[in-house]
């Protein structure tokens, strides 16, 4: 470009800069929505002035989110509170932790569910609440989110912790159990180091993994927390809040290590077969579908939990926050050990015959490492041979296969696509389970089972145990069986994993001279259902467990001739009833 040219556009640029400068903007006054004069009695919530401007300034770009509008409010009206961003640096974003602290300061007495606008605006005029928050590193809301933080981190003096990126996960996508840290550190300012760090942990990866429902009643927690105090109360508190929760349908169980038994022995007899049909009873763990895919959430925390070690070695400078809340930001991929390409590919190929057990493998965080992406980018579709080498163990990563040697598609490619090479598919199972099964005994390094005894609903067990004595004094070995949701119904055993469970059937099989004179296979059962805060009972003839046909089309589930059904909340009467139907004369037992 010639340098009159180059002159020439100088020149343009200095007129647009000295009009720049000149220029004048429209002042935006929103009046009552900055002042915090709003009436209480208006819906502050959605129709602040303050919020409305905002929105509509940043529709050119991301429309702020609600947190972001609250924490621009709260800075606006109390500049002050800015220190928040600071606070937030390596734990989480800076308008979630506001958040976190308005909620945790207005729950002081009693917990708050939300915020409203008009929370936010009295704040300002709330000296205690900027003296918990305060300006410094001695400051009272600081100093329980370092507490909080010291309980769950995993560091040189906390071997069972979490890493950092799990606190911030769990800070952005279960506020609501951070919040309940932060109190329980109010609680126990005083006595913060007393505090069990293993039992606390247990306690938040089964909240945090297991929880089926978002709506858990902390509210009800919070209270039990408060009424029974002492730091000797918490397990109980804990452990019989999680119980409560299992028995609502909110929390799920976790999978039993055992139920994989059946799959290496299948895997390992290489019959795909079988191995389809030991892992369908394994179907009726929800706690399995939380963690078993590794698109899951649940199943990545998981996974990052196990491999917490690697974590702190390999990435040991990263920022936990921006992993969270910028997926663009972190630092280790999410990489299938085994490639996923060796599946079938393409359009028009048909999947093979083994393609549904294969791919629920593949996909499986038991196939899935955390790993730097330049490993990941390197390797490509090839077989993994040594994977990460030393590092194989902290990544919980064993290649050898059924007979205890290295299988032969680990240092070369199968011949044939995965689901139609019988070997290399039966391999994979049983290393992929394995791997999986490792992954899970880590954290049942953790006290697991030992709490989950103490979740058990005292009275279900003993109801249990009476309604087999009554099958008993007839000389009858009573059943117990949960109901999946698809309808399957498997016997369980009376173990902590089944009896917290919020439907089960205790009964035995029977036959029943049906007005028609042919007789009808059922199962004369109690069952127990617990729902929300009821429990209550249902006596009579129900569907073997055996069976998927429905009886009629007037009821597929129970046969309701005459009086046969009762429907109770009382026990007693549930077994006044249960002993009507042992007397009678048109029922026989097997």
């Amino acid at each position: 470009m010639c340098r009159a040219r180059i002159n020439e556009e100088l020149h343009l640029v200095r007129g647009g800069l000295s009009r720049v400068q000149e220029a004048k903007t429209i002042g935006l006054i929103a009046y009552g929505g900055l002042s915090g004069d709003e009436n209480e009695n208006q819906e502050a919530d959605d129709n602040s002035n303050l919020a409305v401007y905002f929105s509509r300034l940043n529709q050119g770009g991301t429309p702020p989110g609600r947190e972001d509008l609250d924490y621009s409010i709260l800075k606006s009206v109390v500049p002050k509170l800015s220190v928040i961003d600071e606070f937030a640096k390596g734990l989480m974003h800076p308008s979630r932790l506001a958040n976190i602290a308005m909620l945790t300061h207005l729950s002081s007495e009693k917990w708050k569910e939300t915020l409203n606008r008009s929370d936010i605006y009295k704040l300002q005029f709330d000296d205690a609440f900027s003296e918990f928050i305060g300006d410094c590193a001695e400051s009272r809301f600081r100093s329980v989110v370092n507490v909080v933080i010291k309980w769950l981190k995993y560091d040189s003096d906390n071997e069972f912790g979490l890493p950092m990126v799990i606190c911030s996960s769990i800070a952005k996508d279960a506020p609501r159990l951070f919040r309940l840290l932060l109190l329980l550190a109010l609680m126990h300012s005083d006595t913060s180091h007393h505090i069990d760090r293993k039992l606390l942990i247990s306690f938040v990866t089964i909240v945090n993994w297991f929880a089926k429902d978002e709506n858990l009643d902390y509210q009800l927690l919070y209270e039990q927390l408060q009424s029974k105090s002492s730091v000797e109360n918490l397990p109980a508190v804990l452990f019989g809040w999680i119980g409560n929760q299992i028995e609502r349908e909110k929390i799920v169980m976790p999978p039993r290590l055992r139920d994989f038994a059946e799959i290496l022995k299948a895997s390992s007899q290489k019959d795909l077969a079988l191995i389809r049909k030991s892992w369908n009873p394994i179907g009726y763990s929800d706690g399995l579908n939380q963690l078993w895919g590794w698109t899951s959430l649940f199943g990545r925390g998981f996974l990052l939990y196990a491999c917490r070690g690697y974590l702190a070695k390999e990435f040991a400078d990263y920022d936990p926050a921006s992993a969270v809340w910028n997926e663009d930001d972190r630092p280790w991929d999410y990489d299938h050990i085994i490639p996923q390409k060796w599946l079938q590919q393409g359009r028009g190929n048909p999947h093979g015959r083994y393609h549904d057990i294969v791919e629920k493998l593949l996909n499986s965080i038991g196939n899935i490492a955390p790993v730097p992406f330049s490993i990941n980018r390197s390797k490509h579709d090839a077989p993994p041979c040594d994977y990460l080498g030393e590092d194989n163990k902290r990544v919980f990563v064993d290649f050898r296969g059924l007979d205890e040697v290295r299988p032969h598609f680990v240092d070369a490619r199968p011949k044939r696509k995965l689901e139609e090479d019988k070997d290399a598919a039966c391999n994979l199972v049983f290393m992929t389970a394995l791997r999986w099964i490792a992954l899970y005994k880590e954290w049942l390094r953790l006290p697991i089972f030992e709490l989950l005894k103490k979740t058990v609903n005292g009275r279900r067990v003993e109801n249990i145990k009476t309604i087999k004595r009554h099958f008993a004094s007839r000389g009858m070995p009573a059943r117990v069986v949960y109901l999946w949701s698809d309808g399957r119904q498997y016997d369980v055993e009376d173990d902590v994993w089944n009896l917290s469970r919020p439907w089960l059937a205790c009964g035995v099989n029977a036959k029943f001279r049906r007005a028609t004179g042919k007789d009808a296979l059922c199962f004369m059962c109690v069952c127990m259902q617990s729902i929300e805060k009821r429990e209550w009972f249902e006596i009579g003839l129900r569907r073997p467990p055996e069976s998927n046909n429905p009886f009629d089309e007037h009821n597929e589930w129970w046969i309701d001739e005459g009086d046969l059904f009762k429907e109770t909340d009382s026990f007693d009467e549930a077994l006044e009833h249960l002993k009507l139907l042992l007397g009678r004369s048109d029922i026989r037992f097997e």
